[in-house]
């Protein structure tokens, strides 16, 4: 669990032909964010750094509507993989240029 601007979400690792996986098309899906259920479902296929980064993705589809942040589908789709796939790195290298800059350097 945890809170997103004031909203509870939950995650749950699920089956990979868990319900809430099914796409429109039929297929399924590794991952999804449902808002009204305020849940993230994670296939239980994913390990390691897929795993991770695939719930990081859900994550910031949870933020968006959490902070009601309304994108097109693929905006909002290249923003959370933006982020899961490269959002460490700018964290990392942000706090070592603060911590730089806060040491005077």
């Amino acid at each position: 669990m945890f809170v997103i601007n004031g909203k509870i979400w939950r995650v749950k690792v699920v089956r990979s032909d868990y319900p809430l996986l099914r796409q429109p098309n039929g297929q399924f899906a590794v991952g999804v964010c449902d808002y009204s259920y305020k849940l993230i479902c994670i296939s239980d296929k994913l390990r390691g750094r897929e795993f991770k980064i695939t719930l990081c993705h859900e994550i910031v589809h949870a933020a968006m509507f959490s902070y009601n942040i309304e994108l097109d589908h693929d905006e909002e789709e290249f923003l959370a993989e933006f982020i899961a796939q490269y959002g460490p790195e700018i964290i990392h290298v942000t706090d070592t240029v603060f911590k730089k800059i806060k040491r005077g350097r």
